[in-house]
């Protein structure tokens, strides 16, 4: 069967097992993921007893009751409270999804558009050799934890069911698009990955998904999805030790298997021509691109000197070392300007490091602008420029990752200050185009911009 871009290849899926983030527990219900919002009369109330989940209306708080909270509720004080919160959430997980188990989950079965059925033992896990080492697996020989669990519990089987979930599951996404938990998706989960994906899973009405073509799809075994959102970004050696490091392979996607494509994410300006030649021609706004890995010009074969090559990666650390500080995203008041009035001579428009820096840059300069500190508009319109063409040379026509940065740019723009009504109205509409194929016209994420486009067109303008 084919698929053209828009189209759905998986409908309607629900979680064989779920779990809400900690930090979203008290925001989203934790049966229906249903968020809390007053003004729509959705009030949640926390769980009497342990205080720890919400639920949205009584008939939620008793299918989850039935279905894994009833065994959990009493027993989730006994985790100790200096476990890290990422952990205990894999260890609620890892429960729900034993019960589940228990309660005859394990014959559900999941009907794939070539005809074929899915089980949950169908589900890939890894030998013990490919998770030693990680604390939670030391965790499990506590007897805390094995009365979490249940003495009868074998060791071996909580390796099977943590590699279960750890291969296979799928985030949960708010209707703004935030990452609140995790699902095991026994039909999605037969989907393999792909750095350069032709489709997306859309969370759709809290936490069921749909799988949506973003290409044109010959057949479903050609189905491929991004199993590390996000990272599509980066370039091959990190997206590489990723998925590595989570699901134990060595990917060789079309994306990691173009290395000049891969390579201009480490990149500078070619020394005779460090403007863009948006005369050349072609689509590519700035062909004139240098790799760091070969130090010569991809169109016309310049060779950059040693000194720019140094100044790049002297550049590029300095920015790294002051992230790794910053973990609010505010890069110091006294680097960030310096930094860009040397990297934009030095630094390609399609090198990620220029566009993490573009990214925490604007953030700062919002933040800033928000508290009466006057910034600088021209410099943030062209950092906001910076994150448009490197999305649009390194990400699909329909990849949601391009809709987030435009969307994102959209916002930026919708300032008093700050803001570029022209411009905003153009990122949103280009946001729009994306989340059409992507999410569909019914996705909340799809009406939250076309929201905020009226009132960009009605020139309400708001201060951010």
């Amino acid at each position: 069967m084919e698929y053209q871009p828009g189209e759905e290849i998986l409908e309607g899926e629900e979680p064989f097992s779920h779990i809400i983030k900690s930090q979203f527990r008290s925001e989203f219900c934790d049966w229906c993921i249903k968020k809390g919002d007053p003004n729509e009369e959705v009030i949640l109330k926390k769980c009497t007893a342990c205080k720890e989940v919400s639920y949205c209306n009584r008939d939620c708080q008793r299918k989850a009751f039935s279905a894994y909270h009833k065994q959990e509720c009493s027993k989730l004080k006994t985790i100790p409270q200096d476990i890290d919160s990422t952990i205990r959430d894999v260890l609620i997980f890892m429960k729900r999804t034993i019960k589940k188990v228990h309660n005859g989950g394990n014959l559900e079965i999941a009907k794939l558009p070539n005809g074929a059925e899915r089980r949950y033992e169908d589900l890939i896990t890894h030998q013990y050799q490919n998770f030693k080492g990680r604390e939670i697996i030391i965790l499990f020989h506590s007897p805390w934890c094995q009365n979490w669990f249940g003495k009868d519990v074998a060791f071996e089987y909580l390796m099977k069911i943590f590699g279960k979930i750890t291969i296979n599951q799928h985030g949960i996404f708010s209707p703004s698009l935030e990452l609140i938990g995790n699902g095991l998706y026994i039909g999605a989960s037969v989907l393999d990955h792909s750095c350069d994906p032709n489709a997306v899973y859309v969370t759709e009405n809290g936490k069921t998904i749909s799988v949506r073509a973003i290409e044109k799809i010959e057949s479903f075994s050609d189905v491929r999805i991004s199993y590390i959102i996000g990272q599509s970004q980066e370039t091959k050696e990190v997206r590489m030790k990723e998925l590595k490091d989570n699901y134990h392979f060595d990917c060789h996607c079309r994306l990691c298997e173009d290395e000049e494509r891969d390579s201009l994410k480490s990149s500078v300006m070619c020394p005779k021509h460090e403007r863009a030649d948006r005369k050349n021609g072609t689509n590519d706004p700035y062909p004139h691109c240098v790799p760091i890995k070969t130090g010569k010009c991809i169109k016309c074969g310049t060779q950059v000197s040693d000194d720019i090559i140094s100044k790049y990666h002297s550049l590029k650390a300095s920015f790294a070392n002051d992230s790794l500080k910053d973990t609010n995203f505010i890069i110091n008041d006294t680097n960030y300007a310096n930094w860009y009035l040397e990297a934009v001579n030095i630094f390609h428009p399609y090198d990620s490091t220029y566009f993490s820096f573009a990214k925490k840059c604007t953030t700062t300069m919002k933040i800033k602008d928000h508290k009466g500190q006057e910034q600088s508009k021209a410099f943030f319109q062209q950092l906001n420029v910076v994150m448009i063409t490197y999305i649009e040379r390194h990400f699909g026509e329909f990849d949601p990752l391009r809709a987030e940065v435009y969307f994102n740019c959209g916002k930026n723009f919708f300032n008093e200050r700050l803001g570029n009504m022209k411009l905003c109205s153009k990122f949103l509409v280009k946001a729009m185009k994306v989340l059409e194929v992507s999410h569909g016209l019914e996705h909340p994420q799809f009406d939250l911009v076309r929201q905020m486009f009226r009132l960009c067109i009605e020139d309400k303008v708001v201060v951010h």
